[in-house]
């Protein structure tokens, strides 16, 4: 199901279902969180990719609701970490719940043709329940998606607000993301020196002791720094030197958590990753002499 808004909220959905528990991933998007917090379902959180925890919650609730709603990431927009989608999967199925994937960031990076983080662990598909994702980012367009079995779909359809109460999408940005799904498909090449990009810098970066928090060679990269304000002062530096890296700062992230993110791309060369890893070297350095 195709939307013109980016995301359909899992809220969404939650509300298909009669007594439901969701559980939901500490570092989950906001805009997942808004929607499930406006629906009658009980919530928990568990700690981040923590699927002992996500057990033990769910456990402490067996028998008092009639389905496990499980709400994660398929690569964390503020983190580049992965989810743990065969433990999700497990867990889903050893209490007859439902899954909710986000892959607005790992659609198009994760894979060998960009299939997402069901290519990426070999897991067919149709075990996520709800596989939701974004055109605005690997697919160059606007709007989004939701991929669910048919009973689900239809019933959204008519029941989801931000999916009635909009217009549909236009031909030109559902003919961009399918050009960008052809050149996916055809141009695995891209794929690859996406990930040796991503784990080059990633590693230059560690290797000079930067923060780079729980990345694991996606290409989302935060540069940790803990106050708002350096990262937005590291910002500004970076984009004097022509490399564009927003700040992170609350609400985004919590307090004294402040980062500033890198995306990198298949198309950087190595001279320019070199580049950028200096230029953050340079930046901290000076913030730091004051």
């Amino acid at each position: 199901m195709l939307t013109r808004a980016a995301r359909i909220s899992p809220g969404s959905v939650a509300d298909t279902y009669p007594a439901i528990l969701t559980g939901y991933d500490a570092y989950i998007h906001n805009s997942a969180f808004q929607g499930i917090s406006h629906t009658k379902a009980v919530r928990f959180q568990y700690r981040h990719n923590d699927m002992d925890h996500l057990e033990q919650l769910i456990q402490k609730a067996v028998g008092q609701y009639q389905t496990v709603f499980i709400i994660s990431e398929g690569i964390f927009s503020m983190d580049g970490d992965i989810c743990n989608l065969p433990r999700l999967v497990e867990i889903k199925h050893k209490y007859g719940g439902l899954l909710y994937i986000d892959e607005a960031h790992s659609i198009g990076v994760l894979g060998k043709t960009g299939g997402g983080v069901c290519q990426h662990f070999n897991i067919d598909p149709t075990e996520v329940d709800v596989l939701m994702g974004t055109l605005s980012k690997s697919l160059v367009s606007c709007g989004g998606y939701i991929a669910g079995s048919k009973i689900l779909i239809d019933y959204l359809k008519f029941k989801s607000e931000g999916f009635i109460f909009s217009t549909g999408i236009s031909p030109p940005n559902v003919a961009a993301s399918l050009g960008a799904l052809e050149i996916m498909i055809n141009e695995d090449w891209r794929l690859k020196r996406l990930g040796e990009n991503a784990e080059y810098i990633l590693e230059a970066l560690k290797s000079r002791s930067i923060d780079t928090g729980l990345s694991k060679s996606t290409p989302i990269i935060p540069i940790n720094v803990g106050k708002e304000n350096t990262a937005i002062q590291l910002s500004l530096y970076l984009n004097e030197n022509a490399i564009l890296a927003a700040p992170i700062i609350p609400p985004a992230v919590p307090e004294n958590e402040s980062r500033v993110r890198l995306f990198i791309s298949a198309l950087h060369k190595k001279e320019q990753l070199d580049y950028t890893t200096e230029k953050i070297i340079e930046g901290l350095e000076k913030l730091r002499a004051g």
